[in-house]
């Protein structure tokens, strides 16, 4: 791969690039496959591009969706502060003397 472009050979004082294996290696070795598989599979010689491309696509299109629903259902939900604040469903309060009863709309993920 790439790192084996920097190999002069002397491997006691080779550095690869890499970082040592706690410290992300897996993560690096895991963008370069990403990198090269892109490169092998959308080159102009590759007999199968075509759908390969397409069906990358279509990943990326449902992928897109599928993020989009859950930011909608994340920010429907209201965050542990305001839950805290907030009257529970069906209950009652008290404004200015009158008691007044408040129904909240239900959430939506269990419809999705």
């Amino acid at each position: 791969m790439r790192h084996m472009q920097t190999y002069k050979g002397d491997s006691k004082s080779w550095n690869s690039g890499f970082n040592e294996e706690k410290y992300g290696q897996q993560n690096q070795i895991r963008k370069l496959r990403v990198k090269y598989n892109n490169a092998i599979l959308s080159s102009q010689l590759n007999d199968k591009r075509e759908s390969v491309m397409k069906e990358g696509k279509q990943l990326y299109i449902q992928y897109a969706s599928w993020k989009l629903v859950n930011l909608v259902i994340q920010s429907s939900q209201p965050s542990q502060e305001e839950e805290q604040t907030m009257p529970k469903q069906g209950s009652t309060r008290e404004q200015s003397g009158n008691k007044k009863t408040v129904t909240f709309a239900k959430k939506i993920d269990k419809y999705i």
